[in-house]
Parts: structure tokens; sequence; C-alpha cells
């Protein structure tokens, strides 16, 4: 498969900012409308440097019948292309740079959005109806990690294509605590390609974390859009 990054939407949101990056229109900040805030004003232009220097990089993966990944090609592009956008900025912007390209654009996060986005399929033949379950985890455990456990459902099938709904509980560990919820979607596939032409899901995770000495409510919820089509 050809990977490329045509469209990203990113927005990060704490107790005290909110920072972010959209490659369609200019990224309105909500905490900083009139622009006075220079820091958070600096942040958003290294989001924007960050992100803005892979719109158009293609990737390429080998994906295994499994759903594994066998191979990634061009993914060190991206991340040079990220550190050489903000070369300019100082600590403050290597920093960013770093935590961006393992988060987003390194390898083995690549790898681990395809493997989890994409192996759901059943072990065993299903009809139509038939559910199956599914258990998936993955982060870096000096971040972020995400455990997922999922019951995907055969929905529809209607030639070619067949529709799974995907019902899971996630609690995703971070620094200074746990969030805990569920995540609900659909995906259709193409069953002679053996992938899917789109997905759609939605997330809401909730807890206390501790941040600086103080315990906080945190609550996330993101909606998570995929279409493929052919080259």
């Amino acid at each position: 498969m050809q990977l490329t990054y045509q469209d990203i939407f990113y927005v990060m949101t704490s107790p005290i900012a909110v920072w972010g990056y959209d490659s369609k229109k200019t990224f309105e900040n909500p905490m900083n409308q009139d622009g006075s805030n220079e820091r958070v004003t600096e942040l958003d232009k290294m989001h924007e440097k960050i992100f803005g220097s892979a719109i158009g990089k293609t990737i390429t993966v080998a994906i295994a019948p499994d759903g594994s990944v066998n191979s990634i090609s061009g993914i060190e592009t991206v991340a040079e292309s990220i550190k050489q956008a903000i070369v300019n900025d100082g600590e403050m912007g290597a920093s960013l740079s770093s935590t961006m390209i393992r988060d987003f654009f390194s390898e083995n996060a690549v790898k681990e959005l395809i493997e989890q986005s994409w192996k759901i399929y059943p072990v065993d033949d299903v009809k139509m109806g038939d559910s199956w379950d599914m258990q998936n985890k993955w982060g870096d455990r000096n971040n972020m990690i995400t455990s997922k456990k999922s019951q995907c459902t055969l929905k529809h099938i209607d030639g070619d294509i067949a529709v799974i709904g995907v019902e899971s509980s996630v609690e995703v560990d971070i620094t200074g605590g746990r969030l805990i919820g569920n995540q609900s979607g659909n995906m259709q596939i193409n069953l002679k390609k053996g992938m899917p032409d789109w997905s759609m899901w939605t997330r809401n995770v909730k807890g206390d974390v501790v941040s600086m000495g103080v315990n906080m409510i945190m609550e996330v919820t993101h909606t998570t859009k995929m279409a493929t089509k052919p080259l």
C-alpha cells in the first residue's frame, strides 16, 4: 500500500491551554483568539511547521494477510522533513519535533496505527450476525498505553462489501492517571481487496489525572474517519 498524508487536523487540550493544526485552514485557537498569548502562538506555529511538513509525503507499507505490518519505507523522509521544518526554533522546537515524530510519524507509530485499526478479522469463517472478540494493546510505557477489548460483529454483506460493527471497552494509561471508557463504530470491508473502504468510530474516555500536583478530571472524546481508494 501507498499511504499519503493529504489532510491533517489535530487538537490537544489541557486545563491551561489548547494547541492544534488544520491543514485545510488556519487553526483558530479558542484560548488565543486575539493572539496576545505569545507562548501559545509560538506553539501553534510550531505545530503548523511540524504537521505541514508531512502533507504530501508518501510512505509504502507491506501488510500480511492477517493484518500485521511486514515493512514500512519512506517514513524516514517524513521525519527528516519535520526536523528541517523547525531547525531554527531551538530547544523548544527540537523537543516538540521529537515528541511529534515519536507519537505520530515514527515507524512504530505508523505500524501500530495500521495494525490496531485493521487487524480485526476473525480467525475462523463467520456468517452474517456472528461475533468474535479481539484484544489490542499499543503505545509507549513512558508516554501513553492504550488497551482495547472489542466485540466485532458481521452486520451486513452485499456482494463484495461487508460491514463490521465494533464495540469496545478502552483503557488509556497516561502519565499521572488512567482514562476509562468505550469506543463504537463501523467498518466497510472490500472483500476482494481484504481492506477497509471506509471506517468511522467515536471514542470517549474519562478519569482522574494528577498534573503538577493537582488532581483533575479529564474527559476526551474524538471521532476518527478513514477512507481508502485505488491509486
